[in-house]
């Protein structure tokens, strides 16, 4: 048992100057070789960041591979840290996973705004710490999920608390990641005009979404949920400008 401890920290240690590690931990999967492919996995999803590790082990802890059994709460972690930095299909099995509460408590607010933005256009990726991720599948499961959510409501009032809580959410993911970039990128005077555009977005709201609000409860719609109709970057030049900076 020691000699294979120290096999393993010795492969973990090694990965701290391989740039390769991660593409080591798919061959070990592919190998059959699990507790060493799980390793190096947690040092790239810990240790470097790496988006498709951290979304590898949320599959392998849901599926249970190389476990005596799954293990719903881990894998409800691995892809929280790869849906918070914007990767589309991890957003989608967390959504699953709080419409469903499988390691996590059922919340279908939650899962309404994990399964929103994995269903996002590319267009408004681009602020996100991984920008060009897509999840055909997405935009599928949020209408039948949303479809499934509202059947379960008898009034427009009821609907309406239900479900505009998660566009709030939807609205600070979108936002916050936006201001941290502006903090990386852009001058403090910047950042403030940044921060006053965001306020000033007008909701582009779906009609029969906002057929559900009593027109008192308008407010709610604030900070409001970025589209590609009502972030168009001509509106802005401190959103062009941070767009060009980061792509440079």
């Amino acid at each position: 048992m020691k000699i294979v401890l120290f096999v393993l920290f010795s492969l973990v240690s090694f990965t701290h100057t391989a740039f390769a590690s991660c593409e080591w931990a798919d061959s070990a999967k592919k190998a059959g070789k699990t507790s060493i492919a799980m390793m190096q996995y947690m040092y790239c999803a810990q240790e470097e960041g790496d988006v498709d590790s951290q979304y590898e082990l949320g599959t392998m802890f849901y599926k249970g591979t190389g476990l005596q059994k799954n293990d719903f709460r881990r894998s409800a972690y691995y892809y929280t840290m790869a849906a918070n930095r914007g990767y589309a299909p991890a957003q989608t099995k967390l959504g699953l996973l709080y419409w469903r509460g499988e390691g996590v408590e059922v919340n279908l607010t939650t899962a309404h705004k994990w399964l929103y933005l994995a269903q996002e256009p590319v267009e408004l990726k681009w602020f996100y710490p991984y920008a060009n991720s897509v999840d055909k599948n997405a935009k599928q499961l949020f209408a039948q999920i949303d479809a499934l959510d509202r059947s379960q409501f008898g009034n427009k009032d009821a609907i309406s608390k239900a479900l505009m809580p998660s566009y709030r959410l939807v609205a600070d993911f979108q936002h916050k990641a936006l201001k941290v970039l502006g903090a990386k990128y852009l001058s403090a005077t910047d950042q403030n005009f940044l921060t006053e555009f965001l306020v000033n977005i007008e909701p582009d709201v779906p009609s029969n979404v906002l057929s559900l609000i009593p027109n008192e409860d308008r407010g709610i719609l604030k900070p409001a949920v970025l589209t590609v109709k009502n972030f168009a970057n001509k509106k802005a030049e401190v959103i062009s400008s941070l767009q060009k900076k980061i792509s440079e």
